[in-house]
């Protein structure tokens, strides 16, 4: 998907095509040509790391929503390390996003809060990885049970595993 983007937007620059002469020469809309497009304002690292790690288009264009590259490269590292599917991946990408809004919607990143971002992404990927563990017990039929409570400081989470 990398090299495809990188083709419509070798014709763009070289022979002035636009999105919509590409997409109609090709059989495909305008919109899945601005979207191929699109992962390539992703820094090159990121794009090679995604090729590298077998990452899927979806998984790109999710990290374009984050705010900076730094943040793009550290939530890349966690959905490689933990291999998060792209659903997931948003998910992350989503609750990150909502903890960096203020109240007008907008996002405002100080460095102390790109400290707490760090531990933000490591407590979401902890409990997604727990939810998924319970999940797949559940899904042998065991009738377990799941609890997560927010303290404040700290998030309890409590699994109930009958032994029969």
């Amino acid at each position: 998907y990398i090299e495809e983007a990188n083709g419509y937007n070798n014709l763009i620059i070289d022979h002035g095509f636009t999105q919509k002469e590409i997409a109609s020469n090709i059989g495909k809309s305008q919109s899945t040509i601005a979207n191929k497009l699109r992962i390539l304002k992703l820094p090159i690292d990121i794009q090679r790391d995604l090729v590298e790690n077998g990452l899927s288009e979806r998984h790109g264009r999710a990290l374009l929503k984050l705010p900076d590259s730094e943040l793009k490269e550290e939530i890349l590292k966690q959905v490689i390390t933990n291999g998060l599917n792209v659903r997931q991946t948003e998910d992350l990408i989503e609750s990150i996003l909502e903890d960096l809004r203020d109240e007008d919607e907008n996002i405002v990143i100080e460095e102390k809060s790109k400290q707490n971002i760090k531990g933000i992404i490591n407590t979401k990927i902890y409990l997604n990885t727990i939810k998924k563990a319970f999940n797949a017990i559940k899904d042998t039929g065991i009738k377990a049970e799941y609890k997560e409570v927010d303290k404040e400081d700290y998030v309890e989470v409590v699994v109930r595993i009958p032994k029969r």
